[in-house]
């Protein structure tokens, strides 16, 4: 897949991430099948916290890299989050079932985004990092945030 051209965009990986989420989830008959919420979806995200499992995909953090030609092209350096929201909506004791749906669903978004090549060259693939915050419980829910990094040529407009 040729790169896309990143002055038009400069989150143009989200709804990347979003399209791979969503089909390698499905293709794997993952259930309950997670809602895949991109940035414009944040809106409506308490509407939505009651449709769990959720994954949200957010940008955490990005910075430039090297100046790549004396054109002005530079390297940017992003980490994204694929933050999995489950919801003890049964109220389990222990939590049994949002471990159980968690357990299941995390394994699939790392093994989705480790190593995607999204890009033409080989620095146009996600690693996965440290998340920008650990996984916690709070008001029924169990937010998980899973971290992958990558990087692309940004071209002066």
């Amino acid at each position: 897949m040729p790169s896309p051209p990143q002055e038009s965009n400069y989150l143009f990986l989200e709804p990347l991430i979003v399209t791979r989420l969503n089909g390698v989830l499905s293709a794997a008959s993952v259930s309950p099948l997670p809602h895949v919420m991109s940035l414009g979806d944040l809106a409506d995200y308490e509407a939505q916290r009651n449709q769990s499992p959720i994954i949200a995909v957010l940008l955490a953090d990005d910075s430039p890299g090297d100046r790549v030609q004396p054109s002005g092209e530079v390297r940017i350096d992003q980490t994204w989050e694929a933050v999995v929201v489950i919801s003890n909506h049964r109220n389990t004791p222990r939590g049994d079932g949002v471990r159980n749906t968690a357990g299941v669903l995390i394994p699939h978004v790392i093994n989705a985004l480790q190593g995607w090549r999204w890009g033409d060259t080989p620095r146009e693939t996600f690693t996965r990092t440290r998340a920008s915050s650990r996984p916690t419980g709070r008001n029924g829910f169990l937010y998980y945030p899973l971290a992958f990094s990558t990087s692309f040529v940004s071209y002066p407009v």
